[in-house]
């Protein structure tokens, strides 16, 4: 037997794909929101007043600290609505044919 078994293919149907503007429009949101508060952050960075002494040990420790709280805050408070938005497309951009 050589004869080849056709398996009937479905006729061909468009994919359903997301509205790029809704897409466009919540990343653009959520990148806007980002430079925004990496902006802010940017320009409210903490420093060491110039009446304390900078090479202290405590003092640096303590201006770490400060630092590092600051650079996590602000990387939550800019990537939180973004990956919201992300994780939000499939419900909130509907899809179309």
């Amino acid at each position: 037997m050589t004869s080849d078994p056709q398996t009937p293919q479905s006729p061909a149907q468009p994919r359903a794909r997301r509205s790029l503007s809704c897409v466009l429009i919540l990343g653009g949101a959520g990148v806007a929101w980002a430079i925004s508060t990496a902006v802010h952050g940017y320009t409210m960075w903490p420093h060491i007043p110039m009446d304390i002494s900078a090479n202290d040990p405590a003092t640096r420790a303590a201006f770490d600290a400060v630092v590092r709280r600051h650079v996590l805050w602000h990387l939550i408070i800019g990537a939180a609505p973004l990956l919201a938005a992300l994780a939000f497309i499939p419900l909130v951009c509907k899809r179309r044919i």
